[in-house]
């Protein structure tokens, strides 16, 4: 019963957040700070996200700050969440992704 709570507290959370014009404003204001590039792969493209460094749901006074934001690709964002869940994000959890992607990353460079 509780796993069904929160699959309808993220999917109406996000259904609210896709109207809320704050918010709407927000992932607008992020990624053009960002110039609309991914800050994890840098690459750039139509499918961009504003990524709540500290998660939405339990850093509430965050919701809104620009500097809890970035921009990431379609493909980071879900690789993101994919290892870390939704909800309950950190910084820490994100500065950990960043330093596994680039060390992946330079691994790939180094053996071609």
């Amino acid at each position: 019963m509780l796993v069904v709570i929160n699959v309808l507290i993220q999917y109406y959370g996000k259904m609210f957040r896709n109207n809320d014009k704050e918010s709407v404003d927000w992932a607008k204001q992020i990624k053009y700070r960002d110039n609309y590039v991914c800050q994890v792969c840098r690459h750039f493209e139509y499918r961009l996200n504003s990524h709540h460094i500290n998660s939405w749901d339990i850093f509430i006074g965050l919701r809104y700050d620009l500097n809890n934001g970035i921009t990431l690709c379609e493909k980071c964002h879900i690789l993101f969440h994919s290892i870390y869940g939704k909800g309950k994000n950190t910084t820490h959890q994100f500065k950990e992704f960043i330093n596994i992607y680039r060390t992946l990353f330079e691994q790939l460079l180094k053996s071609s």
